[in-house]
């Protein structure tokens, strides 16, 4: 589908479908207002008529748009993001009009309405992928457009790395860096720091290896890591088995042989609650609550753990291992980013990836004196 969306000279989008069998000519939906109107003619059968105007439920142009476009059930499914990704012209056919969208402008046929409402097509869809970018800027790029991807709908699994694999194949082309289940080697220890943005159970069927985001049902983000940040581990040696032929899809199976320093330690709950000021409310605050994991290293908290499902993290058991990857340089302070481990039953070298956490520069002490080993992640 790469070569078709790319070889196209227009797509044509069915934006308001909700599903493959709808098609795209559906009846639009207006909230119509009549006007009477009279004119002095000479026949009296035209001295009347009626005037149709629609008025449109949004109260701006950009809310249309992202009520149309942005919030569709086309524009939620993971099939339809190469789509709008490597598609260099779009005519989007939605319930209240047809919007043209492509790399420099976003029209519609009101003109009137979209002299207003322009987007920014230097967005995350902007389909320019490496249009005066360096490589850092590709992979930050990458990370972005994973992110918004991995949030959308998918109904078989099996699909999520073959359906990305059209612009995992355009980024390879730009980096020519080797493709590891969706992340990238050249730049591997910032990518297998993705966290979660909700916490669900563990998949029952295999999506990749632990370390790759494509193992996961939520959707996922990267955090902030400053550009200059000094390298805990070191990557020893990199595999994937490609199901297929080839290697942008499904894998069954994938390691990572790094060198680097693990401390045993254990998770643990915390309930916080907080206020937040809420300005549709008669009460001045509103309370807030969440909850947090912390890493706990000799009967210390010395950082907040980030897991990667309820289903993996048991609170107070011993032993997980906490892996420093980097430390990064985010304004004044040094946070310290890394892996949370677990072994795998049939070997003391093999390890599950199974959440992320961050310590403040003060709690560094943890890993003072450990030696580097060798371990496998799987």
């Amino acid at each position: 589908m790469r070569d078709v969306y790319r070889k196209a000279y227009l797509t044509i989008c069915a934006t308001s479908a909700a599903c493959s069998a709808d098609g795209f000519l559906l009846p639009r939906v207006f909230e119509w207002v009549e006007l009477q109107w009279t004119w002095p003619l000479e026949e009296p059968a035209l001295r009347t008529g009626v005037f149709y105007l629609a008025r449109y439920k949004s109260s701006t142009p950009r809310d249309l748009i992202n009520q149309k476009i942005e919030e569709s059930v086309w524009n939620s499914r993971t099939w339809t993001f190469q789509e709008r990704l490597l598609s260099r012209r779009m005519l989007h056919f939605t319930s209240a009009q047809i919007y043209f969208e492509c790399a420099s402008k976003f029209e519609s046929e009101d003109e009137v309405l979209l002299e207003k409402a322009r987007l920014n097509r230097k967005s995350v869809f902007c389909n320019q992928i490496g249009l005066g970018a360096t490589h850092i800027d590709l992979y930050k790029r990458w990370y972005t457009l994973v992110s918004h991807y991995s949030a959308r709908s998918l109904t078989y699994p099996s699909d999520k790395l073959p359906v990305l694999s059209g612009i995992a194949l355009e980024m390879f082309q730009l980096l020519n860096d080797c493709y590891l289940a969706g992340l990238w080697r050249n730049d591997l220890i910032r990518g297998l720091l993705w966290e979660l943005d909700e916490r669900i159970p563990t998949p029952q069927t295999y999506r990749g290896p632990s370390w790759s985001w494509c193992s996961v049902k939520s959707g996922i983000a990267w955090p902030y890591v400053h550009d200059i940040s000094e390298h805990i581990i070191k990557i020893m040696h990199t595999s994937t088995t490609p199901v297929g032929l080839g290697p942008f899809g499904a894998v069954s199976d994938g390691e990572i042989l790094l060198s680097g320093k693990t401390v045993a330690v254990s998770v643990t709950k915390h309930q916080h609650e907080g206020r937040q000021i809420d300005s549709h409310s008669r009460l001045p605050y509103r309370v807030l609550s969440r909850l947090e994991w912390h890493l706990v290293h000799r009967n210390m908290d010395i950082g907040v753990a980030s897991p990667s499902t309820d289903y993996n993290l048991a609170e107070n058991r011993a032993p997980y291992f906490a892996l420093w990857v980097l430390s990064g340089y985010p304004g004044a302070r040094i946070l310290h980013r890394g892996l949370i481990l677990e072994r795998t039953e049939d070997s003391q070298q093999h390890y599950r990836r199974i959440g992320t956490f961050f310590l403040h520069s003060n709690n560094s002490w943890m890993f003072s004196g450990v030696v580097d080993g060798t371990i496998t992640l799987i």
